[in-house]
């Protein structure tokens, strides 16, 4: 799993940057990602990709409890969010991958 920055925030011209990510056959998660804020005097981050490599067989789809697990993760150990459930931008990335069991996953080039 990694952040990426959606293309249509990034000016780069042509994107190269998603030919690595292509690459190594990661594939976007059907989500709206919300990095949250890093520091009190910082707001969360919009703008970014939540990916996945499919290089271990991932296709398609990918269960949503995994990918919630990830985020609450992600959250508590490299940001510092002791509860992320209690955290707004994980409350509703949860509200929003709540309504079914797997998420898809797209293509980084050519959707």
């Amino acid at each position: 799993f990694c952040e990426i920055e959606d293309p249509a925030v990034n000016q780069a011209p042509v994107k190269k940057y998603l030919h690595f990510w292509e690459k190594y056959k990661f594939r976007r998660i059907d989500m709206q990602y919300i990095q949250p804020a890093l520091s009190g005097v910082q707001k969360p981050v919009h703008g970014l990709w939540l990916t996945v490599s499919a290089s271990n067989g991932i296709a398609d789809e990918i269960p949503v409890d995994v990918v919630l697990n990830v985020i609450a993760d992600y959250m508590r150990y490299a940001m510092g969010i002791a509860v992320p459930a209690c955290n707004e931008e994980y409350q509703k990335m949860a509200r929003e991958l709540s309504a079914n069991a797997s998420v898809r996953l797209l293509p980084l080039i050519g959707e």
